[in-house]
């Protein structure tokens, strides 16, 4: 989780320790005394992978935050000394699930790409088997006219397909440069927000509370921006793929002219160059359905049962575990602390929650694309097959968006059970809102 409870995570528990241990009794000198010390280890591990440039790499990081899950896991002391460690599993945890997702982030990246990259084909497959179609009909009998029709049909497209593409570069543009600019004040506000945390860190709780919670606002702020960017992003996503579209046909259309302009001065030659053409076509056809069938099937396979697959359930893993630390340490804290530990835990839901919706949305571009292939009735690709994996998407998909609700209802109790009253509560209701409207359009 980002913002207000997300970034300083990793320093949750260095913070919380310093309350939570104020007071412990004398009693087990030697046991207490071990388990500060690797408690007091752990803190500055934490302090250091915190820093910009502690662990460079997200690999190491990982590594780094398992051994941290493996000191503290069992540790026993004080109730204030094992909560500590709890807090101190939860963000580890919590880190690892981040990592996990990251990385799950890329591959997705990478299945969008690819979905992308099949949508334009089997869009491009249609229009050639079309093509392709008409050149085994061709046999030069009332061509020139035919010819003629053909010509008038395809310049209204073009010209549609001209002011298509206008009015869509007038959309993406303003987009792109509010990105570019929202991202360039983001990086700052991050920068003003490490500055500030190091400030608190270095004061110490109570003289570092006002960088604190200047850090927070600020955080706030980026986090408001980054949704805002990725609103727009997605917005730019589904344009973006429409404009690659319409300039690809406004290409066609263009070679089509030459094509025309081409057959109008030899006849025979068309009914020729036709012919090759079609059988071209339909070898380049064939050629591109194989593509598209082998694309989305080792897609399909990384959802099912490959790598994908595997890292999406350890970082589920990873989120429950943190969760559940997060939940065992608010046994053992007072008040103040329970709170603050709730408020983890409903940080590690959301998360999840997001992660899964992540999920769903990819699903969604997957069962888009082959309900696409079934209705090209055979010329992208199998229609059994394709129908059978559009079922598999949608029944996944709706498995994805049943539990991505279920994390964020949860992320939403814990919230609303902690934002009644204190400093936090406004933020807290702003979450909650959040978070609600993200839930209700899983149903859109």
């Amino acid at each position: 989780m980002t913002g207000r409870f997300g970034r300083l995570g990793v320093l949750t528990g260095a913070v919380t320790l310093g309350l939570v241990l104020a007071g412990c009794e004398d009693d087990h000198a030697a046991q207490r005394a071990a388990t500060q010390k690797t408690l007091d280890d752990i803190t500055l591990r934490f302090r250091h992978i915190a820093e910009a440039g502690g662990i460079p790499t997200s690999a190491s990081r990982e590594q780094a935050m398992r051994k941290i899950v493996q000191d503290v896991r069992g540790l026993t002391g004080e109730p204030g000394q094992e909560a500590a460690a709890l807090l101190f599993e939860a963000n580890a945890h919590r880190e690892i699930a981040s990592i996990l997702t990251r990385r799950l982030a890329a591959m997705e990246s990478d299945h969008r790409f690819a979905i992308a990259e099949v949508d334009r084909a089997v869009s491009a497959m249609r229009a050639i088997d079309s093509a392709a179609a008409r050149s085994e009909a061709a046999d030069g009998t009332n061509e020139r006219d035919m010819l003629g029709a053909d010509r008038q049909l395809v310049q209204t497209m073009a010209q549609a397909l001209d002011a298509a593409n206008a009015a869509m570069t007038r959309q993406i543009t303003p987009l792109r440069d509010q990105n570019r600019s929202d991202i360039d004040q983001i990086t700052a506000l991050e920068r003003q927000e490490n500055t500030l945390r190091r400030d608190a860190t270095s004061k110490g709780p109570a003289d570092g509370f006002s960088e604190f919670q200047d850090a927070i606002e600020i955080a706030a702020t980026a986090n408001r921006l980054r949704h805002e960017v990725d609103l727009r992003q997605n917005t730019l996503n589904g344009l973006e793929p429409d404009l690659n579209l319409i300039n690809a046909q406004s290409d066609a259309m263009r070679t089509w002219l030459t094509q025309i302009d081409a057959t109008e001065r030899d006849i025979d030659q068309m009914v020729a160059s036709f012919n090759e053409q079609a059988r071209d076509a339909r070898t380049t056809l064939g050629a591109a359905r194989q593509r598209v069938e082998s694309t989305l099937a080792e897609i399909a396979r990384q959802y099912r049962d490959g790598e994908f697959k595997t890292l999406y359930a350890e970082a589920m893993a990873e989120y429950d575990a943190a969760a559940a630390a997060a939940q065992r340490a608010a046994g053992k804290l007072d008040k103040d602390g329970r709170a603050n530990a709730k408020l983890l835990e409903a940080g590690v839901h959301r998360a999840k929650g997001e992660a899964q919706r992540a999920l769903a949305t990819i699903l969604e571009s997957q069962a888009a694309v082959l309900q696409r292939i079934v209705d090209a009735g055979g010329v992208a690709g199998t229609v059994a097959g394709a129908r059978e994996m559009h079922g598999r998407a949608t029944a996944m998909r709706t498995e994805a968006i049943g539990e991505a609700k279920a994390s964020l209802n949860q992320a939403i109790e814990l919230f609303q059970a902690q934002g009644s009253g204190g400093r936090e509560a406004a933020t807290i209701t702003q979450i909650v809102q959040a978070l609600t409207e993200v839930r209700d359009g899983l149903d859109s």
